[in-house]
């Protein structure tokens, strides 16, 4: 082998050390998220009620729509259940039917009060996930989505909530309400939490059936009776805000589908919901 004139070995060894140096660097940088596997907080918790929030989360995440406000920027979901202790007298005789042809009920009622117990273990900066009593509502609202969609539309949550409140102070009555709920009070707005835009909320609760109204998806987890905006104008108008809408959709799933492939959807749901 021929050495260059006046180039020393450990001069010309040094870019091959240079590059050794810097892929240590690149799977040092990684390690922590391989170290992430468990987040620390996860041995508080009792086994069984480990078992519960599992059970529970991967029904939260497969089979209703939080698991997309989740995994995208979609501002809000809800999931609302029956409360049989609050069912009638007269109504009584449906119970059966709710345990076996609803089982998510109590998947959702005993795994939200487990969620409570240890909630205060995994605060969040980026979501909020509350629990509306007086609808039996489970409610996950994503703060960066939320604040994008109360920006973008400040005249029309103005118009409905307050005309002198700032895009901050509706947001903080969204998020965290006192003394009254804000999100189901119009229709339109919230068509415009779900993410499904401007026109098309708009159109749903004026009822513009003319404007060729149709369901924008039929699966499982989305039914068009129960989530408000769920139609999209389709006259050919309104293309630009359709496509927007079904792109952040079809990466939720995409990113539900990658993220959530193994029975780990607790700790999972900390990881995104946490970090």
């Amino acid at each position: 082998m021929h050495k260059v004139k006046g180039l020393k070995d450990s001069d010309r060894f040094m870019p091959y050390l240079q590059g050794i140096f810097i892929c240590l660097i690149y799977l040092m940088g990684l390690l922590p998220l391989c170290l992430q596997a468990e987040h620390p907080n996860i041995k508080c918790i009792d086994k069984k009620d480990q078992e519960t929030l599992e059970t529970f989360f991967e029904y939260v995440i497969h089979r209703t729509s939080i698991g997309y406000s989740l995994c995208s920027q979609k501002p809000l979901a809800t999931e609302t259940f029956i409360e049989i202790s609050k069912i009638s007298k007269q109504h009584v005789h449906h119970v059966p039917k709710i345990f076996f042809e609803h089982y998510g009920y109590s998947i959702l009622w005993n795994g939200w009060k487990c969620w409570t117990r240890y909630s205060h273990l995994f605060p969040s900066e980026k979501f909020v996930f509350r629990f509306i009593p007086s609808l039996n509502t489970l409610v996950l609202i994503n703060k960066p989505g939320c604040r994008n969609v109360i920006d973008e539309n400040i005249d029309l949550f103005q118009k409905y909530l307050g005309i002198t409140l700032t895009s901050e102070e509706i947001f903080e009555k969204i998020c965290f309400p006192i003394n009254e709920e804000h999100l189901f009070k119009n229709n339109c707005l919230l068509g415009i939490l779900y993410g499904f835009g401007r026109n098309n909320s708009l159109a749903f609760s004026n009822r513009c059936y003319f404007l060729k109204l149709e369901t924008f998806a039929k699966t499982d987890v989305f039914n068009p009776f129960l989530g408000y905006g769920f139609i999209t104008i389709n006259n050919g108008r309104n293309e630009k805000e359709n496509k927007k809408v079904k792109k952040m959709f079809d990466e939720a799933q995409k990113k539900i589908h990658f993220h959530f492939t193994q029975k780990n959807n607790f700790e999972t749901f900390l990881k995104l919901y946490v970090n």
